[in-house]
């Protein structure tokens, strides 16, 4: 398997599956290939890519062709065995894409919610995937880390999954309590050992060259103010 268009991306085999051969024992010069299960991946790297068509050839070797009486292909009737390719496979497009998680804040007494969606980098910028509602995440892939103040006497605890819903859906994290405030990271494992195996969802978050999970800071122990309130300020005489 290869790409067969002009981007350059890496295409892996990551599942080998079967491969079928039938008709074969009718004497009539044809059979039929059924290939069942393999499983094709595109290797992510650090740099943004552009959306692309999924374009790949399929070849087939001089001697995945030949049988055991040495009659092979010769599609050009010269007496040469020669290799078969069939091309340009697929239709679909693939898009760069990546799993986040936005900060949050409000008062240590309540529950604190953590927005999670997924985006996709659209040629400039990157943008909501809203034809996202397959992926799937959960908290139990969730991590807090880096407590900072009172919370440290009672770090809240993650809650909430299932798939996408147009793209969005939330993590619930626990309320510290009354008087616990303070702040902690929130961190969903994508990675393949131990997380919720997506690493096409990572993303190089600190610019080091090196895909990252997707981490926000939940503050609690501070009012968001009032939401119906357009201008506030205070006058000194």
């Amino acid at each position: 398997y290869s790409h067969a268009e002009g981007e350059a991306v890496t295409l892996n085999l990551s599942n080998v599956g079967a491969t079928n051969l039938s008709g074969d024992d009718d004497y009539d010069g044809l059979g039929t290939v059924e290939i069942v299960d393999d499983r094709l991946t595109y290797v992510k790297l650090a740099d943004l890519l552009n959306p692309f068509d999924t374009r790949v050839d399929l070849d087939f070797s001089i001697d995945d062709l030949t049988d055991s009486d040495g009659v092979c292909y010769d599609g050009d009737n010269d007496g040469n065995c020669e290799g078969y390719t069939i091309d340009a496979i697929g239709d679909s497009e693939q898009r760069y894409g990546r799993m986040q998680l936005q900060s949050a804040y409000g008062p240590e007494t309540l529950p604190l919610t953590i927005p999670v969606f997924t985006e996709y980098y659209n040629n400039s910028a990157f943008v909501l995937n809203d034809a996202d509602s397959c992926t799937t995440y959960d908290s139990a892939n969730a991590g807090l880390s880096n407590p900072q103040g009172n919370i440290v006497s009672n770090v809240p605890t993650a809650s909430g999954g299932g798939f996408l819903d147009e793209g969005t859906g939330n993590l619930i994290l626990s309320a510290p309590g009354d008087g616990n405030d303070g702040s902690a990271d929130v961190t969903l494992n994508l990675s393949a050992t131990g997380g919720a195996d997506m690493e096409w969802l990572q993303f190089d978050w600190d610019g080091n060259g090196t895909l990252d999970n997707p981490t926000a800071r939940a503050t609690f122990g501070i009012f968001n103010g009032n939401q119906h309130l357009i201008y506030m300020r205070e006058s000194i005489w």
